[in-house]
């Protein structure tokens, strides 16, 4: 049988198309905003250790995503940008909801293309807020843009692949310009979720101006590195900020606990401590977000979620597409 020859033809990024998408993915008022998009996501390594550094959170700069001065400058102004108007959850541009497991799986279980625009009470901002998938079984994973900047990281790089971006333009945009990204089947998407969530991490649902004005990445983040979490610590209140908010869960603690305090060393919210008189688990309803991780990692299953009004609805898809369907009001 006669050898396949090898094609010497390397398949090149078509750079013309992909950016072409990426500007047509934003509505005609907000064309100019793919300009910030491009610089984002091109330079996300760089884009996060501006935002840290401006936050005041210690970082080291990516060596490995080197960019121009002026590059810099422009990424400086988009980070200042990002900042100011996340004040309020009313000009907010860039912010993440906390999703349980369930839901986060359900987000990368879509096959079909979709356009929902959430009530308030389960995306409480007024931009940004979309979930208009196009291909949304299409995934690129990339490195973890907080752990790859971060100054003592809790994974090596090799493992720092956890950051999923969900359907196009920005997963083609993504792939063809970064080489710490690359495409995943749906299954691998999965699998991702399923990894991270038993290392502990908490799965956020991240809704981004940037990046085409719409929900575009499950990120999987601990409280050591990831620029939520890190940025969370310093908003008051905790579940009540412009830029993070909670699931619309909390968890309720049974007489079955027996005050191991497994639940306190999974709780990225330092929101569960177990009472020295009683040896019972307690939750600060002021810090808790809702993931559910002391619920899940508790041996006796004594911590289960309940839905809590106050903190809005979950972040469930296929609620959302039944009541679009049913033409039912979501505010």
């Amino acid at each position: 049988m006669p050898k396949k020859e090898k094609s010497s033809k390397i398949d090149k990024p078509d750079y013309e198309k992909v950016n072409q998408d990426l500007l047509n993915a934003f509505k005609l008022d907000d064309k100019s905003d793919a300009l910030a998009g491009y610089i984002y996501m091109k330079y996300p390594y760089y884009f996060t250790y501006t935002i840290l550094k401006t936050a005041g959170i210690p970082v080291k700069k990516p060596a490995f995503q080197k960019v121009s001065r002026d590059i810099a400058e422009m990424m400086q102004m988009l980070v200042n940008q990002i900042i100011l108007r996340g004040a309020t959850k009313d000009t907010s541009i860039f912010h993440g909801k906390v999703i349980r497991p369930e839901e986060a799986v359900r987000l990368v279980s879509q096959k079909e293309d979709m356009h929902l625009v959430p009530s308030e009470r389960v995306i409480p901002f007024k931009l940004t807020r979309e979930i208009l998938f196009e291909n949304p079984n299409t995934f690129a994973l990339g490195r973890c843009m907080c752990r790859a900047v971060g100054e003592n990281p809790c994974l090596p790089p090799s493992e720092q692949y956890t950051c999923l971006f969900i359907g196009e333009p920005n997963v083609s945009f993504l792939v063809s310009q970064n080489q710490y990204f690359r495409r995943v089947t749906q299954q691998e998407a999965l699998k991702v979720l399923e990894d991270c969530h038993k290392a502990g991490f908490v799965h956020f649902a991240y809704f981004e101006k940037p990046a085409s004005d719409r929900l575009n990445a499950i990120c999987n983040c601990c409280s050591c590195c990831c620029i939520g979490m890190q940025m969370w610590k310093n908003m008051y209140p905790h579940n009540d900020n412009p830029f993070l908010i909670p699931s619309g869960f909390v968890p309720e603690v049974s007489d079955l606990c027996n005050g191991c305090g497994e639940c306190t060393r999974f709780c990225g919210f330092q929101a569960v401590s177990v009472d020295q008189k009683t040896q019972k688990a307690v939750v600060d309803m002021d810090r808790c977000m809702g993931c559910g991780l002391c619920g899940d990692n508790c041996s006796v299953e004594a911590i289960k979620l309940r839905l809590e009004p106050k903190f809005g609805d979950p972040l469930d898809i296929e609620a959302l597409k039944l009541e679009q369907a049913s033409g039912k009001s979501q505010d």
